[in-house]
Parts: structure tokens; C-alpha cells; sequence
């Protein structure tokens, strides 16, 4: 049976019908995402929205594969008369499933609200190299188009152009410098919700409950199998710890992907050029977790404040173990 693959990847995904016999798509559970998805033949046309048959509503259950794409049974869109290959399909809502291994992949598509916004422009500062298919390398001295704030703390979505071909996707805030004109992908959606008087402005709010922090807090606590950077601090940095507590050397067991947990941690920090080097070299960088204290030991003093969120990070984010 074709299904057909939706990447959560680009501002406006493209459409495949792939063969499920391909062992690029091994299916890994089904019903994993609830998705409002609409569909142009044209960009600019009015868009047609996917009901599920068995209920009439705008919704599909949908399964995941193995590389993190949604997929769709073609019958599913049997009320698309003008399907086609590479036609434009955008993601109107998502619903998270009861299932906790796909928890990083709801937030990721959250993250990647995929919305049209007419964005700002940003210099790249340092080079950057992307790690997954959700990001696009940088390179310094370029210029990164339709640059918008993404709903994921601490990453822009932009669009590069080279050798006439666009490049879409996530880059750390921290390496570019950015001109105006730059949307907040959340204040965006906001004001959708709030001049929606219709069922759907409901379901988009679906998105708009998770916030950057929600994500920040939750996208590190995921399965049991997941995996492990390891990385090794080579300065010193005193945001969380008492004066006489050092944490260079020390050895940090990060879950999930580093680059993107460094970048998420400095987002609220000035931007200096000992912070960009450290950016450069990959290495982590405890910080100020300034949100997770705000409903944290609001009675302690100071000291004890940032000695509760060490032990926080350490338990929840990574392990600090201190090199003899």
C-alpha cells in the first residue's frame, strides 16, 4: 500500500508517496501523532483540509518512521481530488498521543509550528554544521533569509540559498546576527488563535500551550533507551554553584543532542566571544535554568536556590562527575 510521507522538516513540507516495502520506511507503532493536515495544489490557493472518514473531523491518525517522518495512508486522503506528487501540504495541528517514545517528536513538530511568516534577515557569524536533518549548516559571512523565531527556545528557522537552490531549516540563535524583521513564531500563532472564531483556531491552540520552556524542560526526559553525549568542560562557570565549587574538567552526560542543548541553555545570556568560542568548540556549558526556578524553593535564599537547581540539572538533564 503507498503511504504518503510528510516531513517535519521545512516551513511548508513536500509531499512523496513512497512504497512501504522500501526498508527506508519501517513503521515503528501506529497512532503515535494526531495531525491536522490541509493541502494546495498552488501556493495561494484555498486550502483543503484532510477529514478523517471514520469520524468527519479534521484529524489523522498517522504512524511514524524509523527516520522520525509522519506517514499517511493514501485512502486517508481520498477527499483530496487534486493530489499529486510534490504538492504542498502543511501542518494545521498537532495532538500529542499517549506515548511516551514519541514525546521528543511531538515536541520537535510543536517546535517546527509550520506556519507561512514573512521573516527578518541575519548575518552568520561562525560556521555551523548541522547534525540532523531538521538543521542546515552555516557558513560565516552568508546571509539566511525568511529568519523566524521557532517555538523551540534558543533556534531560528531561516532559509539559505546556494547554487540556486533554497536550504530550509533550524540554526542556533547564537551564531548569527540578526537584523530586524524577525517574528516570533509563538506571537504568531497567538494572534491566529485569537482572531479565529472557528473550530480550528481550537485545535492551533493545541500548539501554542507548549512553550519554549515546556519544551526545554521536557525534551531531555524521553525514553529509556535514548542515547548519551559525552562531553568535557574546559571552563569554569559559576551560574548555578558556590564559589568554591570548580567544574572545569568535569565530565557531562547530556541527553539528546548537545549543540542543541548548549544553544538552548545560552539563549538568555549575553552573546560575548569567550561564549562563542566555547560554541564552537562544542562544549558544554552549565547555565542559569532562570525558568526552572521561578516555581522552585521561592522562600530559600540565594545559596540555596542555586544549589536546588544543580541538583535539578543533575538529575534531569545530565550527570556532572568530577575528574580525579
Amino acid at each position: 500500500m503507498d503511504v504518503i510521507s510528510i516531513t517535519l522538516t521545512t516551513a511548508l513540507a513536500q509531499v512523496h508517496k513512497v512504497d512501504t516495502d522500501n526498508d527506508q520506511w519501517l513503521p515503528v507503532i501506529d497512532d503515535v501523532v494526531r495531525v491536522g493536515l490541509y493541502y494546495e495544489v498552488k501556493s495561494g490557493l484555498t486550502r483543503v483540509y484532510a477529514d478523517d472518514p471514520t469520524t468527519g473531523e479534521s484529524v489523522l491518525s498517522c504512524r511514524v518512521s524509523s527516520n522520525g517522518n509522519i506517514e499517511v495512508p493514501s485512502e486517508k486522503f481520498a477527499c483530496f481530488e487534486n493530489l499529486q506528487e510534490n504538492s504542498t501540504v502543511g501542518l494545521n495541528f498537532v495532538e500529542k498521543a499517549d506515548c511516551e517514545k514519541f514525546s521528543d517528536l511531538y515536541q520537535r513538530a510543536v517546535a517546527l509550528e509550520l506556519l507561512n511568516m514573512d521573516g527578518g534577515t541575519a548575518e552568520v557569524l561562525f560556521d555551523f554544521t548541522a547534525t540532523n536533518d531538521l538543521q542546515i549548516d552555516l557558513v560565516k559571512g552568508e546571509a539566511v533569509r525568511e529568519v523566524v523565531h521557532t517555538i523551540l527556545d534558543g533556534w531560528y528557522r531561516g532559509t539559505i540559498t546556494r547554487t540556486g537552490t533554497k536550504h530550509i531549516g533550524l540554526f542556533p540563535i547564537m551564531f548569527v546576527r540578526v537584523d530586524a524583521g524577525v517574528e516570533s513564531a509563538a506571537t504568531h500563532l497567538s494572534k491566529d488563535c485569537d482572531t479565529s472564531s472557528t473550530g480550528r483556531g481550537r485545535e492551533l491552540s493545541m500548539i501554542s500551550n507548549s512553550s519554549a520552556s515546556d519544551y526545554s524542560l521536557q525534551s531531555y526526559s524521553l525514553a529509556k533507551n535514548d542515547t548519551y553525549d559525552i562531553r568535557m568542560m574546559k571552563y569554569e562557570h559559576r551560574g548555578l554553584l558556590d564559589e568554591n565549587q570548580k567544574l572545569r574538567g568535569a565530565l557531562v552526560k547530556c541527553r539528546g543532542n548537545a549543540l542543541e542543548w548548549e544553544s538552548t541553555l545560552e539563549n538568555a545570556r549575553t552573546c560575548n566571544a569567550k561564549l562563542r568560542e566555547m560554541l564552537q568548540q562544542n562544549v558544554i556549558l552549565v547555565e542559569e535554568w532562570r525558568r526552572t526556578l521561578l516555581h522552585h524553593n521561592d522562600q530559600a535564599n540565594a545559596s540555596n536556590k542555586r544549589t536546588k537547581a544543580l541538583a535539578l540539572l543533575s538529575e534531569e538533564f545530565c550527570s556532572v562527575l568530577q575528574v580525579s
